[in-house]
């Protein structure tokens, strides 16, 4: 299991939550997929997310005041009980959440990542989260755009094939210092 380490900060708004963090092969991947939805343009108030921002929400924990030491303890202990093999995840699809979000995602959920989602939601559950999200509301995207004007949809004509091993749990900050750190990442079964 990777830790990295990291300063503590106050002052800003943090968030944690669980997510597939894409290695540079697949965040590389991501980004080719992303500039041909995209073309080559930025519109007029739309925002492309960095490649360095890409990641695929399993479970979001909440925002904070401060960094959550005892939650990020909870969650830790919650997510070293989740044990299931590897996957592939085939993103083939551009999808958006009204005139907010573009995103890659799948046409079909696999069986195995919404496996992966139900498993860590329940483990979660049982260490104390309150989840705002559940498996009938589970929807595997990857952002790459903030207000796309307007909105497109279709299929991709080169899908990114993601070789899922390892989930982590995220950090997240607001202000000066914004980005998302590792806070620990943690392997699947070899299949």
């Amino acid at each position: 299991m990777l830790q990295v380490p990291y300063e503590t900060m106050t002052g800003m708004a943090h968030s944690l939550f669980f997510a597939l963090w894409p290695q540079p092969d697949i965040r590389a991947d991501l980004f080719g997929a992303a500039s041909r939805v995209l073309g080559g343009r930025e519109r007029k108030g739309e925002r492309r997310i960095a490649s360095t921002r890409y990641h695929l929400t399993l479970a979001y924990l909440g925002r904070y005041a401060d960094r959550p030491e005892h939650e990020i303890g909870q969650a830790v202990l919650a997510a070293e009980q989740v044990r299931m093999p590897g996957f592939v995840l085939d993103l083939d699809r551009v999808g958006h959440f009204g005139d907010e979000v573009l995103w890659l995602g799948c046409t079909t959920c696999p069986q195995p990542l919404q496996q992966l989602h139900a498993h860590l939601c329940e483990r979660l559950q049982t260490h104390s989260f309150k989840l705002k999200t559940d498996s009938t509301s589970f929807v595997p995207h990857v952002t790459i755009l903030r207000r796309p004007a307007p909105p497109r949809t279709g299929t991709l004509t080169s899908p990114v094939h993601w070789r899922v091993d390892r989930f982590s749990l995220m950090h997240g900050v607001l202000g000066n210092a914004a980005g998302y750190r590792v806070v620990r990442t943690f392997s699947l079964e070899d299949s």
